[in-house]
């Protein structure tokens, strides 16, 4: 959520990388450098919320025309709140040919 909107829309993001004090998000919309922003993060499995707030200290745009945008925030995640926001890496089941 845009701190500098007028009307406060949400705009749908991905966590791709969570750390104490940084979240790096992808999503479809270019942020600049500076805004300020809150982010509303949820883990449906877990049944996990948090709201972070923090401003954007990169954006950059990536060939599939996404936008990688890193958060530093105002105040740190705890390391429970990274486990549960990190995402989860699929492990593919070794395959044995013989």
């Amino acid at each position: 959520m845009r701190d500098d909107d007028k009307m406060r829309l949400g705009i749908s993001a991905a966590i791709k990388t969570a750390a104490t004090q940084t979240l790096v998000l992808s999503t479809m919309v270019p942020h600049t450098v500076g805004e300020a922003v809150r982010v509303e993060c949820e883990n449906v499995l877990m049944r996990f919320r948090k709201r972070v707030e923090g401003t954007v200290t990169e954006s950059t745009a990536q060939s599939d025309g996404v936008f990688l945008v890193t958060i530093d925030l105002r105040l740190r995640l705890t390391p429970n709140d990274v486990r549960m926001l990190r995402p989860r890496e699929r492990k593919l089941p070794a395959i044995n040919r013989g």
